[in-house]
């Protein structure tokens, strides 16, 4: 049994036998740094899956492959380890890391400027979405990649406008038919068709929410999207 206080982001294999979580540790001055951990649904201690860089860069937000061979997470790989807690959006923050369960090989499957976060299979294996963040209103985007079995690589296929500052949040239906955004800074969430190839149709709805309180009316005067779940 895990006796850990912050495990997290609890996601379950396609066989229903395990649990890939985060672990969230931190410091003094630490925002805090994740490492990826397994659990069967018997119980036990769990298997570490990644080891953390150091308790100021993290990583998190877990995904398994629909075939359970793959485990997709994002992973802070701007300058470190020096605590910062504005990172520079135009520069690159976050990749897409995968890790091979069968052979414990990590490599990244996604990044660039502004970096790619929160990765998100469709049903059916065939394709990875993500989302970029941006300072600037209206420019950040979410991507489609497909699988390309023979390379063991991803094939980038199309972006879209996020609608809004800062997306932070993807995920698919469970026909693989639609997408939905969060954006953390407007609050807002954006959906999108997915076509037959994968790729990502413009954004067909988009809606704001625009209350929000904090009990320091200083510090945050709306609301903050954090995840999209369907």
């Amino acid at each position: 049994k895990e006796n850990f206080r912050l495990l997290n982001n609890a996601v379950w294999t396609p066989d229903g036998q395990y649990i890939v979580a985060r672990k969230h540790f931190t410091s003094g001055r630490s925002l805090g740094a994740g490492e990826m951990w397994m659990y069967h649904i018997s119980g036990g201690e769990g298997v570490q899956l990644t080891k953390r860089k150091n308790d100021q860069q993290d990583a998190g937000e877990p995904e398994v492959s629909p075939d359970g061979k793959y485990v997709y997470y994002s992973e802070d790989v701007s300058p470190g380890p020096y605590f910062q807690y504005n990172k520079d959006p135009n520069g690159e923050i976050y990749n897409i890391k995968r890790l091979n369960r069968v052979t414990g090989e990590i490599e990244t499957v996604s990044g660039g400027q502004g970096g790619s976060a929160r990765p998100q299979p469709s049903p059916d294996g065939k394709y990875l979405y993500s989302c970029t963040e941006s300072k600037t209103p209206g420019a950040g985007s979410v991507s489609s990649f497909a699988f390309d079995k023979e390379k063991k690589s991803l094939i980038y296929l199309n972006s879209q406008k996020s609608g809004g500052e800062n997306p932070v949040y993807t995920t698919t239906d469970n026909s693989g038919k639609w997408l939905i955004n969060g954006n953390y800074t407007e609050g807002s969430v954006s959906v999108y068709p997915i076509a037959e190839d994968g790729s990502i149709h413009s954004a067909v709805q988009y809606f704001k929410y625009t209350e929000g309180s904090n009990f320091r009316a200083n510090r945050q005067d709306r609301a903050h999207i954090h995840a999209t779940v369907f």
